[in-house]
């Protein structure tokens, strides 16, 4: 069995024994294939991905380097590194990375939620949440990997937002409330935050606060989305909860 973690430091295991990937240069490399979930990636393209618009003279032979001692750390393991004409293509036994179980845990999150099975909703995306180990794609570096780590922090992101909508309607409000001030405090420009806050301040029977917080938001411009839920507060919506 092999499994490849990118919601936390980049890093690989092989029958539970942990893999030594080497440099996080190699890292980064093993990060740009796992990423492109099987698609060849060209050298150009490791290139761009690794070093932007300065690559070395000899990015071609350093990135050929990179993918041959990734081979050997991945000799008899499932997973395997392909030469095509277009370039390098990384095969892996499916849903090997914690990136394809996170997906699998939110898609069965959002299908519960649309059945109404909150619960359920609840369970999956708490699944999905647990394979987050810390900082995303730690060890690897460039353009390419902090462009998908924002990318990958904002699933999470996400995901942290469905969950405590999943517990506001199984009846936590109370408890979802103080979590989603915390998480306005570092990031004070998240209008599904405010969104949140308001909503699940309205489910706890704190209606005044709920619409105080949007009046406190009026010099910001309020989205669509926050106008319409006040109006909704406002009016008492008994299907906003």
């Amino acid at each position: 069995m092999i499994e490849f973690s990118l919601l936390g430091p980049v890093q690989a295991w092989h029958d539970g024994r942990e893999l030594e990937i080497g440099s996080p240069q190699q890292r980064t490399t093993l990060a740009i294939l796992l990423l492109h979930e099987g698609a060849p990636v060209s050298l150009r393209r490791f290139a761009a991905a690794l070093w932007d618009d300065e690559p070395p003279q000899a990015a071609a032979a350093t990135v050929r380097t990179y993918v041959s001692r990734l081979r050997h750390v991945l000799q008899d393991t499932p997973a395997s590194i392909e030469s095509t004409a277009y370039g390098y293509a990384l095969s892996t036994p499916p849903l090997s990375t914690d990136l394809d179980r996170f997906r699998r845990h939110t898609l069965r999150a959002t299908e519960a939620t649309q059945a109404g099975r909150h619960t359920t909703a609840d369970l999956e995306l708490c699944s999905a949440l647990a394979l987050h180990r810390g900082a995303v794609m730690a060890g690897a570096f460039g353009p390419y990997a902090e462009t998908q780590r924002i990318r990958l922090e904002r699933l999470i992101r996400d995901a942290e937002l469905a969950r405590l909508h999943a517990q506001i309607r199984l009846g936590d409000a109370d408890y979802t409330a103080p979590e989603a001030q915390m998480m306005l405090a570092a990031d004070p420009d998240n209008e599904a935050l405010h969104e949140l806050l308001m909503l699940a301040l309205y489910a706890s029977g704190r209606r005044a606060e709920a619409l105080a917080h949007f009046h406190g938001l009026r010099h910001t411009t309020p989205s669509p989305a926050l106008v319409t839920l006040h109006r909704r507060i406002l009016a008492d919506d008994p299907a906003l909860i």
